[in-house]
């Protein structure tokens, strides 16, 4: 049986995302500490998610728990952590 491979050369974006703001970079451990600077200090821990798009983009809101794209893109949920944990990028 045949598969078919797709080899990218470029790395993804990852976007974390929360109800306080957003975080885009090409490391996934930085793109959470950026999101992590827009939650005020005070906030109770609440959901990040965490999508990954080979294109530049940024929600434009959240709602319902969920961020709102630009022009219908739909990047790729890819993980889900909270607002108030520490993450650490390890390679295995």
């Amino acid at each position: 049986m045949n598969t078919l491979k797709l080899y990218y050369a470029e790395d993804p974006f990852y976007i974390a995302v929360n109800q306080y703001g957003f975080g885009v970079h090409k490391i996934p451990a930085m793109a959470i500490a950026l999101a992590q600077t827009e939650v005020p200090a005070k906030a109770k821990p609440s959901q990040m998610l965490v999508y990954s798009s080979f294109e530049f983009v940024e929600p434009i809101d959240f709602k319902r728990d969920a961020p709102v794209w630009p022009n219908g893109t739909k990047p790729k949920l890819v993980g889900l952590t909270n607002t108030h944990r520490l993450y650490r990028q390890t390679y295995r």
